[in-house]
């Protein structure tokens, strides 16, 4: 049993999905900075012992089939995306990092032109206005399917 988890739930805090959840039935009309932070804390609570952060400029090889997030730049205010699977034996750059325990983090494919290809649907990439893509992975993935080769800011 996790005692720190138990406690923040009996101090009423939530995940991201039931925060949300409750905004999307009326139950809650907004999802404020620190309900954010609270639910990042619940979230760090269930992680295993030992769990490393990344830190920016951290590279790492895929081990097995990852699932990740991408989302679509635009040249107007609109961002798209999708949840995608990166695949095994690519690598990925871990990009500026603001949290020093941080659940998730931006990082950009080394092979950039050939996984924009792979995870971004051909209909996006074909619009006049599309602008790119980034990657975003969570830190348990990130520890549990890829591994550690190197950093670049050494």
């Amino acid at each position: 049993m996790n005692l720190k988890y138990t406690f923040l739930r009996l101090l009423g805090y939530k995940t991201y999905d039931e925060m949300y959840k409750e905004l999307q039935d009326g139950r809650r009309k907004q999802i404020s900075h620190r309900d954010v932070q609270k639910s990042a804390a619940l979230e760090r609570a269930l992680y295993p012992k030992g769990i490393r952060y990344p830190q920016a400029g951290d590279i790492y090889l895929c081990i097995k089939d990852a699932p990740i997030s991408y989302m679509t730049h635009w040249m107007k205010p609109f961002t798209g995306g999708d949840k995608t699977v990166f695949p095994k034996d690519e690598q990925i750059k871990i990009s500026d990092v603001k949290q020093s325990k941080p659940t998730s983090v931006y990082c950009q494919a080394l092979n950039a032109d050939k996984m924009e290809e792979l995870l971004v649907p051909q209909s996006d990439r074909e619009q006049y206005d599309y602008n790119g893509y980034s990657l975003v992975v969570d830190t348990v993935t990130l520890n549990n399917n890829f591994k550690l080769i190197g950093n670049d800011n050494n």
